[in-house]
């Protein structure tokens, strides 16, 4: 999604040689790569990224969510999700009973929802290893679609898979 966003700022006359565009792409690369070490630091380390409602939690689809495609790409384990089409296919509706299924050693909880507070006060998911953990951190679904959006999201991401330890045995 980055490059496409770029390659339309180049079609809107933004220079590929200029100082200002040719640093943010060596930024995220650099970024990229940072994250990729780290993962490949600690093979195997998970992470479910999840919307948290008042009344269930919803797990994106790393199969359709740009952000989780890339960061399946640089190696971060993130699970599949059951998907009913009748609710699209970008999330998993699951129940505060199921969420459990989730064994993984981050907890990714998008700002959009409750706050981390009240995420980990609800049974369940406080029950899980990455809450038990501690490692339960926030997710921004929308970040900017840009090389400095890109390297901020990696930049966040890479110092909580830094901090984090595997905590579901794998």
């Amino acid at each position: 999604v980055v490059s496409r966003f770029a390659e339309l700022a180049l079609a809107l006359g933004a220079e590929a040689d200029s100082d200002p565009f040719v640093a943010a792409r060596a930024e995220a690369e650099a970024a990229a790569t940072a994250f990729a070490e780290e993962t490949a630091a600690k093979p195997g380390l998970s992470a479910v990224f999840v919307y948290a409602a008042a009344d269930q939690l919803y797990v994106a689809n790393p199969k359709v969510a740009s952000d989780l495609l890339y960061f399946r790409e640089l190696g971060l384990t993130v699970p599949d999700v059951s998907i009913d089409p009748a609710n699209g296919d970008y999330w998993e509706y699951v129940s505060f009973e199921t969420i459990g299924k989730y064994q993984t050693d981050l907890f990714m909880s998008s700002y959009r929802g409750l706050p981390i507070d009240e995420v980990e006060a609800i049974a369940t998911v406080a029950a899980l290893p990455s809450v038990q953990a501690g490692q339960i951190y926030t997710w921004n679904q929308d970040f900017i679609c840009s090389y400095q959006g890109m390297t901020a999201i990696l930049t966040e991401l890479t110092a909580n898979v830094e901090a984090a330890e595997i905590v579901t045995g794998s």
